[in-house]
């Protein structure tokens, strides 16, 4: 269900390439986040109770707020456009969990 094109809204000769990651919702990604990441890890590092991240992961009906997302950004910067937007920058550092991951595994081939 992911995949990864050039933005069509990134425009001007000296703009960056900015890549749009393809997912339903602000919430799939946070999904995403916290099953890559780890909702225990994620609880220890935004002060968001551990029950809440488990709750959001595995309950679709879960209303995401504003304000999680907003800890779970700051507290991880190079995710924060990719969680708010489903956008990245690798140029900028800007990251999604699945490009971190995909790079880590290129820079360690033998990674299964």
């Amino acid at each position: 269900m992911s995949g990864i094109i050039p933005s069509l809204q990134a425009s001007g000769i000296f703009q960056p390439i900015i890549f749009k990651i393809f997912m339903e919702s602000t919430h799939d990604r946070v999904r995403l986040f916290l099953s890559k990441v780890g909702h225990r890890e994620v609880a220890e590092a935004t002060g968001i109770k551990e029950e809440r991240c488990k709750t959001i992961r595995y309950d679709k009906r879960a209303n995401l707020r504003t304000s999680e997302l907003d800890l779970m950004a700051d507290r991880y910067p190079e995710y924060s456009l990719w969680l708010r937007t489903g956008r990245i920058n690798p140029a900028q550092g800007e990251i999604s969990p699945d490009y971190d991951e995909a790079n880590r595994n290129l820079a360690n081939p033998n990674a299964g």
